[in-house]
């Protein structure tokens, strides 16, 4: 079949589709289609189709809310010439005699035909013709200078075939689509808008075989006197003009009138004549009323109307359908309803689920696809989305991984919530709720440990970690020119700049440039400050056991306390275990606390002093 085919004395109107198909996974639009397709033969010349809604709802699972109309109406056929701007054909001009004598020589007069003179055949030396009158003893010229310009021609090309449809469609309460169609962008196999909600496929040629005036005697005139700057002139009086201006014959005329045969006024006649009649419309071609449709010199095109009729043998409109559609259609669907939640606690850096219970409150199957769309900040979630079939009535369950990172420096508890959102990939039906988290933040520091750092005053200022593990506090500013320097036990002092080590409280001496020692010293430090506290606290144990069973004993001999007085009895012998075991604990653990608050220096001097006063024994 042919897309437009001449139509002959018969005529035919189609009012009836074809087939009609409902399709939901279409190429043009997202969602449902209606797919209408018509075959039409060669004898119809016109479309119009009625489908009703009920007719409508056959095809479809749902209910149909709109009527629809298919027309084709305002057809035209045309063909298009256009024109050939060409250096071959010359100008048309009127012209007027012009004759000047009294040159004194024939370069002279030579000179004034080539300023003054219309050049005839364009090849730069000027026409004209001058004679020596010896009445005068000078020279004397005779040639034409131009009057009126008449235009400048162009070839006309051969006709391209230009035919136009007008396509509608209309919907109940919806804006009309239209668009018209031609075989500029129609075509086999070729889809058109019609308007934004529908489209169209042609099936079918070009070939119209329509009949064409006969372009080949004519030529095109621009001219800024015409209407639409153009008009249609014969070739063969075209030809008369151009062939007797550049031809001889004009010159011979300017000679003629030097030797007296001529009047100036006879000769100008003769050409004049020639070039209105080349600028006339030749009205004894069929383009000689044409309708310029681009006026310009560059680009110029005659359309020129045909009577032949279009006939459209197949095409197919596919409608944008369903709930939101062009044709707006309605079906059970289904409905996600997330009737519970499940929350979670999660440990910094580790990984948590929480989880929605959705019920599928729908009248049909539902296709449900559930996602989280955000979390509060400090919880990380995947936007990857699941999808589950549900039936009416049933339930399914949507599980999620959320992980938690740090948002603060202090130990505690970050609670926060994430946006759950199901929807039915079908209706694009959708629930969404908050499910609440809670983060386990950890403790970024241990109590009684400290750090040191430049306040904005250039100052040192040392902060200690608190008890709870809960951030840190500021323990002490250094003063101007003192610095913080390391101390054992992850602990710093102020110091002089320049001081040696020696002192803990911010102001004794110090170590010569306040610097920190290596970890591997500082550490073995600490657990010789350890070691002598507890053998410290293990020697007052040792005293608070004995002399607790001693006090014991002096009560049960004498049923008081005088330790100055002579006993025969020995009281610690008398003294009971239990309380000497709690004199002895008591006195581990005072010893050990009260040593562990004296410098490490200060001990090795003790432990030193008791060892040299044992190894020499002065009692």
């Amino acid at each position: 079949m042919s897309l437009f085919l001449f139509a002959g004395l018969g005529s035919a109107t189609v009012t009836s589709a074809d087939s009609i198909t409902y399709n939901s996974n279409n190429e043009f639009f997202d969602g449902t289609v209606f797919a209408i397709s018509v075959a039409a033969d060669q004898s119809t010349d016109k479309i119009d189709i009625f489908l009703g809604k009920e007719e409508l709802s056959e095809k479809t699972s749902g209910e149909v809310q709109q009527d629809l109309q298919i027309d084709f109406t305002d057809q035209s056929t045309s063909l298009q010439y256009s024109t050939s701007p060409s250096s071959e054909l010359v100008n048309i001009y009127t012209f007027t005699p012009y004759n000047q004598e009294g040159f004194s020589s024939a370069d002279d007069a030579i000179a004034a035909i080539k300023s003054n003179c219309f050049d005839l055949n364009g090849n730069g030396e000027g026409s004209g013709v001058y004679n020596y009158e010896t009445s005068s003893t000078s020279y004397e010229i005779y040639c034409y200078t131009q009057d009126k310009y008449l235009g400048t021609p162009a070839f006309l090309d051969n006709p391209e075939e230009i035919f136009s449809t007008k396509a509608e469609l209309k919907a109940s309460g919806k804006v009309k689509q239209t668009a018209t169609l031609s075989n500029g962008d129609a075509g086999s196999g070729v889809i058109t808008d019609l308007g934004s909600h529908a489209k169209i496929r042609w099936n079918g040629n070009l070939d119209t075989g329509a009949s064409t005036p006969d372009n080949s005697r004519v030529y095109a005139l621009h001219g800024n006197r015409y209407s639409g700057s153009w008009r249609i002139i014969g070739e063969t009086a075209y030809d008369d003009y151009s062939t007797y201006l550049e031809g001889g014959q004009a010159f011979q005329a300017l000679q003629d009138w030097a030797d007296g045969y001529n009047t100036r006024w006879q000769i100008v006649e003769r050409l004049n004549n020639r070039a209105w009649d080349a600028a006339e419309v030749d009205t004894t071609s069929d383009l000689a009323y044409t309708t310029v449709t681009d006026s310009s010199y560059s680009s110029g095109q005659f359309s020129y109307d045909t009577e032949d009729l279009l006939v459209y043998p197949m095409f197919t409109v596919y409608v944008d359908s369903g709930e939101n559609g062009y044709i707006e259609t309605s079906k059970p669907t289904g409905e996600p309803d997330i009737v519970s939640t499940s929350s979670t606690t999660i440990p910094e850096s580790g990984t948590g689920t929480i989880s929605a219970t959705v019920e599928n409150a729908g009248e049909a199957q539902g296709s449900f696809s559930g996602r989280l769309t955000g979390c509060d900040d400090g919880f990380v979630f995947s936007d990857t989305q699941t999808t589950k079939t549900v039936y009416p009535g049933q339930s399914i369950s949507f599980d999620f991984d959320v992980s938690f990172q740090s948002t603060s420096r202090e130990q505690g508890e970050i609670t926060g919530s994430c946006e759950v959102e199901v929807q039915d990939t079908g209706s694009a039906v959708s629930d969404s709720t908050s499910i609440s988290v809670t983060g386990e933040q950890v403790s970024e520091c241990t109590a009684g440990h400290e750090k040191r750092f430049l306040n904005t005053n250039d100052r040192w200022e040392i902060h200690v970690c608190k008890d709870n593990e809960q951030g840190w506090e500021k323990r002490k500013t250094c003063a101007e020119g003192k610095k913080a320097v390391a101390r054992s036990g992850n602990t710093f002092a102020c110091e002089e700049e320049n001081e040696g080590s020696g002192g803990n409280d911010g102001g004794g001496s110090g170590d010569g440039g306040g610097g920190e020692l290596p970890s591997w010293i500082s550490d073995f430090l600490d657990q010789l400050h350890l070691g002598f506290s507890v053998l410290a606290g293990i020697s007052l144990g040792v005293v608070g056991y004995r002399g607790t069973r001693w006090v014991d004993g002096e009560y049960q001999v004498n049923g008081s306390f005088e330790p100055f007085k002579s006993r025969s009895l020995d009281r610690v012998s008398r003294g009971r275990f239990i309380i000497g075991s709690a004199g002895a604990v008591l006195g581990l653990a005072l010893g050990t606390l009260l040593a562990l608050q004296v410098p490490l220096g200060i001990q090795v001097v003790v432990v030193l002093g008791a060892g040299v006063l044992i190894w020499k024994k002065p009692w």
